[in-house]
């Protein structure tokens, strides 16, 4: 692809020459070959022909033949057109051309090449490394046709058969992007260029080599000297299944294990105490760090073999205890049952311990061992705490009389310890230590309830018990002397009935009227027992006595009045039209169990509390409409009782809402109590959120609490809080729930990039969103005021001028940002939209803009073509100015040469400005292929280079030469 055309210089020889032949000769073509997959192209044919009168015929044969169509002819040169289907596959083409009535027809070959790789760069890349760009320099790299070049590449780079994304660079040289995860292991890999169709080139190694590793841990990373065998765990980067771990440089049987290596190190490796270095080395690469790893010498551990003393009575004072063995140090401790004791140091074979007085207060058995830190204790030797013996001598009092009271024994013997008890026949009284020969302890009521003798006996903590002495319990005389109460007005309910008197044993019954009653027993003076309602129903006298089970005692006399029925008081007396069921208190006289309320003249739900009080409840039906009512009370086959009033207010304060507290949360929060302030508020009153009914709790007439669930809370909006009581419902309020406020967000980068280049990105959120983020990055590029026009090249790297992401709940995980930048100077501004649940909530500094600057043009190749009557400088290249305003030439000739040289300026403004303003420039920035002709009279091989600098507003390019 050439854009644009130039005009054509000449350079002049000053000597010529010219020769005559007598037949038809070939002596060259132009262009001398071309590569296979090329357009259609028109091919010069210099030599010696008939002449100019009579157009020659001009035939191709390679596999097959083929008549070309002849353009121009003369008697030194012919012009055809070779169509592209000729020269789609490389090989030899036979041209032969046939003057008629001209002497015999000659035949020359013309090669169509292949395409051909003669370098690479790089050569090699560490595997692991990030997606980089091949230079593959070769020749016969075919471009693509278009209406208006430059045209995109027909030749690919190929990596192991597989295309690459490629740009061609020059015809030359292609640039291939290599993504990174065809470098992710080591190998060697074959690079091809595929030219159109099947053509393929020679294939060329590239190196994908081995990292250096690092090691960041092993595990374990000591040993004690003479242990055995064991897996050893390398943990670090750039492992492979060929990477091998070393023990101080050799060695070892090595697997990889997903991120991490492991080795057999055997027994034979950690014999000695000492130390080895640890290492990790890939294929053709220098070792990694090492670590360290430490051969500690086995401990020495202690061994008891003897305690003195070993046994002692439990009780005793603190004493010294002597412990004699081997293996003992300055820090080892004699353990009392796995506990250190304060240990002296007398020798290696021998320590000494405080053993304190409580460690031996009660019989047991203990282990005392000898350790040392961080290891395991020795063997263990136990040691006898024996019991204490125990007796009894005395007991005062010995005796009691059946049914009498609770009452304090003292007990008197020998041996007695700390926490020592009295056992009543086998069970234990409460008791309390008073000394080694006395302690006390509480008889209760119930073991003294009925004659007989008791067993006293001792017994120490943990220890034996005493010998035993007899406790006798003695008859006492049973007589009833009083009962609590004695009366009662008939038609009450089930009584309590206290009885007092002398004598009662566990088992007596009180009788009412010679039936038994439900009896507790208290003591020997005090019974209790239940008179049933039934009992009292009517009025008259009851015969109360107590029968043991071997006596009936006295009997005294149990009154029944009639009951006096009367309601002196309702509370409360009154309430608001609207109000929800009330509950009443009804005070008086002579009430029953049977006993109802009612309202005006209706039976109220009734509970009967005592003869002098009830309480019914007055449902919310008959308080809807304000007035009064009557209130009265009916007792079974009974008048009703006198009336008193219950007035229903209007209801003066309207049922409003005035605040909320709180009024809104943030989205994602979990339940929390709203307190709803206003007026008119009762029992029944219930909040309402968005007409659906929550758990309200009543504080007073102007306040309700209110649990809102988290799911309610869970997505941003505004729900509608009212209040519903007595069928009316309140005025509504709304509650907002918002979304939380946007985190921090940085987008930072580098002020000034250069073209064709990839900067780094970098993306943060500053703290995690509690809910689901959408996020969208922009990216926008404003070409500098003086360079009009937009570059596609100018996009992120995975293509495109968007980037969509989506950020989990609570996540700080982000998209990899990488931009290509691309050959226009101009502003690329990246900017940052984020979303929760539609709602746009991008925080400042989601914006970052990157300058590109007009540069001086840039030269990426510079190609010297010759041909038969002249030459061709092919210069590819960029200007971010979009302008280049002049092409300076330099040649160098050979020293025997006489061709007269002059340096060339050629002025380009109006070629560059048009082809920068042409559609067909738009897809590449300000990416050129220029082509500069020069006509040559001489021989244009004394020629041997060419320099060439672009110059534009800004500056000169650097020079570019090319033999």
């Amino acid at each position: 692809m050439k854009r644009p055309p130039l005009a054509s210089f000449a350079l002049i020889l000053a000597a010529a020459c010219c020769f005559h032949a007598s037949a038809q000769t070939i002596t060259s073509f132009s262009p001398s070959s071309v590569a296979a997959g090329s357009p259609t192209f028109d091919l010069t044919i210099n030599g010696q022909f008939g002449g100019s009168d009579f157009p020659p015929t001009v035939t191709w044969s390679n596999l097959g033949s083929a008549t070309l169509n002849v353009v121009s002819f003369s008697a030194v040169q012919i012009v055809v057109t070779v169509p592209a289907n000729l020269i789609a596959n490389p090989g030899t083409a036979a041209i032969t051309v046939n003057q008629p009535f001209f002497n015999a027809p000659v035949t020359a070959n013309f090669v169509v090449a292949p395409p051909q790789i003669t370098s690479l760069s790089p050569t090699s890349v560490t595997a692991g490394s990030p997606a980089f760009q091949l230079l593959v320099n070769g020749l016969n790299f075919v471009s693509g046709t278009c209406a208006t070049p430059p045209c995109p590449p027909l030749s690919t780079v190929n990596w192991n058969g597989t295309a690459l994304a490629t740009a061609q660079v020059s015809a030359t040289q292609l640039s291939a992007t290599v993504p990174a995860n065809l470098i992710l292991s080591p190998g060697t890999e074959l690079i091809t260029i595929f030219g159109p169709g099947t053509v393929s080139s020679n294939a060329v190694n590239f190196v994908v080599t081995y990292p250096v590793p690092t090691i960041t841990s092993i595990s374990p990373s000591s040993a004690n000297s003479g242990g055995p065998a064991f897996t050893l765990t390398v943990a670090g980067t750039g492992f492979f299944s060929a990477s091998v771990v070393q023990w101080n440089g050799a060695s070892l049987p090595t697997s990889l294990v997903g991120n991490f290596l492991t080795a057999a190190v055997p027994a034979a490796l950690i014999s000695q105490p000492g130390t080895a270095s640890v290492t990790v080395l890939n294929p053709g690469q220098p070792s990694s760090n090492f670590a360290l790893f430490t051969i500690v010498a086995p401990p020495i551990l202690p061994v008891i073999s003897a305690i003195s003393p070993s046994t002692t009575v439990e009780g005793s004072p603190a004493f010294t205890l002597t412990v004699n063995g081997s293996g003992f140090a300055a820090l080892t401790s004699v353990l009392w049952n796995g506990q250190p004791l304060a240990t002296a140091f007398v020798s290696s074979a021998q320590l000494t311990a405080a053993v304190p007085a409580s460690l031996v207060a009660k019989a047991a058995t203990a282990v005392v061992q000898a350790g040392n830190p961080n290891q395991a204790p020795s063997n263990g030797i136990s040691f006898i705490i024996t019991p204490t013996p125990i007796a009894i001598t005395s007991l005062s009092p010995s005796t009691a009389q059946a049914g009498g009271a609770s009452f304090t024994m003292t007990v008197t013997g020998s041996g007695f310890l700390p926490g020592v008890g009295a056992l009543w026949n086998g069970s234990p009284l409460s008791s309390t230590y008073v000394s080694a020969t006395q302690l006390t302890a509480t008889v209760p009521a119930a073991l003294i309830a009925n004659t007989g003798t008791a067993t006293i006996r001792a017994a120490n903590p943990n220890g034996p018990q005493s010998n035993g002495l007899p406790f006798t319990i003695v008859l006492s005389t049973l007589t009833l002397t009083s009962l609590s109460p004695n009366t009662i007005a008939a038609g009450g309910p089930a009584l309590s009935l206290g009885i007092t008197g002398t004598g009662f044993q566990s088992g007596a019954q009180v009788l009412w009227n010679g039936s038994p009653l439900a009896t507790t027993y208290g003591s020997g003076t005090q019974l209790t027992a239940v008179v049933p309602a039934n009992l009292t129903a009517a009025a008259g006298n009851a015969s109360v006595s107590v029968a043991n089970p071997d006596a009936v005692s006295n009997s005294l006399t149990f009154t029944i009045t009639a009951p006096v029925f009367s309601l002196t008081t309702i509370s409360p007396n009154s309430a608001a039209a609207g109000d929800p069921a009330v509950t009443i208190t009804a005070t008086g006289t002579g009430f029953t169990s049977g006993s109802v309320v009612q309202f005006n003249g209706s039976a109220l739900p009734t509970t009967f509390v005592s003869a002098t009080q009830l309480t019914a409840t007055i449902p919310a039906n008959l308080l809807a409409t304000a007035g009064t009512a009557t209130v009265t009370v009916v007792n079974p086959n009974a008048p009703p009782s006198n009336a008193l009033t219950f007035t229903i207010r209007p209801r003066s304060v309207p049922l409003t809402i005035t605040s909320l507290s709180p009024n809104s949360a943030t989205a994602g929060s979990a339940t929390l109590t709203l307190t709803v302030n206003g007026t008119g508020f009762a029992n029944d009153a219930a909040v309402l959120w968005n007409s659906t009914s929550l758990v309200t709790t009543f504080v007073s007439a102007s306040q309700l609490t209110v649990a809102v669930p988290a799911n309610l809370l869970a997505q941003p909006g505004s729900a509608s809080v009212s209040v519903a009581s007595g069928g009316a419902t309140s005025n509504t309020t709304n509650f907002t729930v918002a979304l939380p406020p946007a985190p921090s967000i940085t987008l930072t980068g580098p002020a000034t990039i250069g073209p064709a280049q990839q900067p780094p990105i970098t993306f943060t959120l500053g703290s995690a969103y509690p809910l689901p983020l959408t996020g969208t990055v922009t990216l926008t590029f404003t070409p500098d005021a003086l360079v009009p026009g937009d570059d596609p090249a100018i996009q992120f790297a995975s293509g495109g001028r968007s980037l969509s992401f989506n950020v989990a709940a609570n996540s700080l995980t982000l998209p990899a940002l990488l931009v290509q930048t691309g050959t226009v100077a101009g502003t690329v501004t990246l900017t940052l939209k984020l979303t929760a649940v539609g709602v746009d909530v991008t925080p400042p500094g989601g914006t970052l803009a990157l300058q590109i600057p007009r540069q001086a043009p840039v030269i990426r190749s510079a190609q010297l073509i010759r041909s038969a009557s002249g030459l061709e400088i092919d210069i590819t290249g960029y200007a971010t100015s979009r302008d280049v305003t002049q092409a300076t030439f330099h040649f160098t000739t050979a020293a025997d040469s006489n061709l007269q040289l002059a340096d060339f300026t050629v002025p380009l403004s109006s070629t560059f400005a048009a082809w920068y303003a042409s559609a067909a420039a738009a897809p590449y920035g300000s990416q050129f292929t220029y082509a500069q002709p020069f006509s040559i009279q001489g021989n244009s091989s004394a020629i041997t280079s060419v320099t060439v600098t672009l110059t534009n507003s800004i500056g000169a390019s650097p020079p570019a030469t090319s033999n």
